[in-house]
């Protein structure tokens, strides 16, 4: 493309092959012409990206400066906050795309499994707690009832998150005849991660990203998510709204645009 040519041309053979890089792998990879790019595709993009955050934030600046010289202030202006946000401690999170779409396939295949297993991976997919939440859970602070779990977050600070009927119901089943004080979960994080890594192909932590991002394209409100994933600052939940709202978007293009 002459215009990556022409951006990349006044820089050292190194700088220009990494540039060159970053530019044609976004531009492939999102499938869109210059001056159709939007801002949630620059979002899209890097959620996809498994890298630090010392290279995501290379990516935007490349980025940026890429948008500048074709005359993107709009994105360029973009891709500078988002590397600031990162600075800030507020990465964009990686989203796993095929999570999203085989969500209901997977809660079936959980809810066949029994035990354990099936416990702590139900209330990950289905609360949005942390994995060190969940194994630091006891039966007193579970109300079957009501469908609620009473966590303590980071900080030592105390909040109420949300069960769906069927992960209340696999816990309930699990938890029927253990004491109040009993820990529900006996097991190593190392051994959720390898349960979770086998059966969805993510992390613990991926599948808090994934339930944001679901909770936000199925309509959810951003301050209650904030306050389900204990968020103490608003700015930290944000970063999954662009990543939700194209999920949205992609799934009216391929419903409707393919009927």
């Amino acid at each position: 493309m002459e215009e990556i040519t022409a951006f990349t041309s006044s820089l050292s053979r190194v700088s220009r092959r990494n540039y060159r890089y970053i530019v044609q792998s976004f531009l492939r990879d999102i499938g869109k012409d210059l001056s159709s790019l939007e801002k949630k595709d620059v979002d899209l993009w890097i959620s996809k990206k498994n890298i630090s955050r010392r290279t995501m934030k290379t990516y935007l600046y490349v980025l940026s400066r890429f948008f500048r010289y074709i005359e993107r202030d709009d994105l360029s202006k973009h891709c500078r906050e988002r590397a600031k946000e990162i600075r800030a401690s507020n990465p964009i999170p990686r989203v796993d795309d095929d999570l999203l779409r085989r969500v209901e396939e997977l809660k079936g295949r959980v809810l066949g499994m029994g035990g354990e297993r099936s416990a702590v991976i139900a209330l990950l997919l289905s609360t949005g707690m942390r994995l060190s939440e969940v194994l630091s859970l006891k039966p007193r602070d579970i109300d079957l009832k009501r469908r609620t779990i009473r966590v303590m977050g980071k900080g030592g600070k105390e909040r109420i998150v949300y069960m769906t009927s069927w992960c209340a119901d696999i816990v309930g089943n699990y938890i029927k005849n253990m004491k109040n004080d009993d820990k529900i979960f006996k097991i190593s994080a190392r051994t959720v991660q390898r349960w979770v890594k086998e059966l969805l192909g993510v992390s613990p932590h991926g599948i808090r990203h994934a339930f944001a991002v679901m909770y936000l394209a199925r309509g959810g409100n951003i301050r209650a998510l904030q306050k389900i994933l204990g968020h103490s600052k608003l700015s930290t939940t944000e970063v999954y709204l662009d990543i939700a709202r194209s999920l949205v978007e992609e799934d009216f293009r391929r419903t409707m645009e393919h009927s």
